[in-house]
């Protein structure tokens, strides 16, 4: 019988197995073989571990008990609440197909579009529609960026890369979105245009900005 996980407890991982995501009460895993991919959802209080087997389908989250789901050539994404005791799905999620899931943030998606003729920015939140009475366009990146990497932070936030410019003009910036609303949540913040996204959360001195990221959107 396996013992309970603690928070503090170090999780050993076979190869290839990898954490894609990370929430409360568990963690979803991969591992990639050439028979195909396995994901499965591992409970920290018993350590019990439930096999995602559905055909064709991806599984993905944003550090907490939702996981979503997308089967191949389909445009729902599923939400699977993990800490339920049935199968978890409760809701599924539909976008336009042009575009571009480049992050989740707990229970949100982070869509992208870019227009083929005006080349102009839009950046969305899907989320339930219960959840998003006002819809969920992320107005405080300009139309002219280009979109970069995307994590999750706190509960209900959103850390969002985009690029502006180019060659020497080149700009990388980062701001917290609410995945509710939309809108910024701390000031804009400008890293080196030669960092990596991962090298955003570096110590104070890498940022251009009246203060270092806080413990807690570091720390995922």
């Amino acid at each position: 019988m396996q013992s309970p996980l603690q928070a503090a407890d170090a999780v050993t991982l076979p190869h290839p197995t990898e954490i894609v995501s990370a929430g409360a009460t568990g963690y979803l895993t991969r591992a990639v073989y050439p028979s195909g991919t396995e994901y499965r959802w591992t409970t920290y209080a018993d350590g019990t571990t439930r096999y995602l087997t559905t055909p064709r389908t991806a599984f993905m989250g944003g550090q907490s008990d939702i996981v979503f789901s997308r089967k191949e050539a389909e445009d729902l994404y599923w939400i699977n609440d993990m800490t339920r005791t049935d199968n978890g799905i409760r809701y599924a999620l539909s976008h336009d197909n042009r575009s571009m899931l480049r992050g989740i943030a707990g229970d949100t998606l982070v869509m992208s579009y870019t227009d083929d003729d005006t080349r102009v920015l839009d950046v969305n939140l899907v989320r339930r529609p219960a959840d998003t009475p006002a819809g969920g366009d992320v107005t405080v990146i300009p139309g002219n960026a280009r979109m970069g990497r995307v994590w999750a932070s706190t509960p209900g936030t959103a850390l969002i890369q985009y690029y502006t410019g180019i060659g020497a003009d080149l700009r990388t910036f980062l701001v917290a979105v609410d995945t509710v609303t939309g809108r910024a949540v701390d000031g804009l913040r400008q890293t080196d245009s030669e960092q990596t996204g991962a090298d955003a959360f570096a110590p104070a001195p890498t940022w251009r900005g009246s203060s270092a990221p806080s413990p807690t959107a570091s720390s995922w």
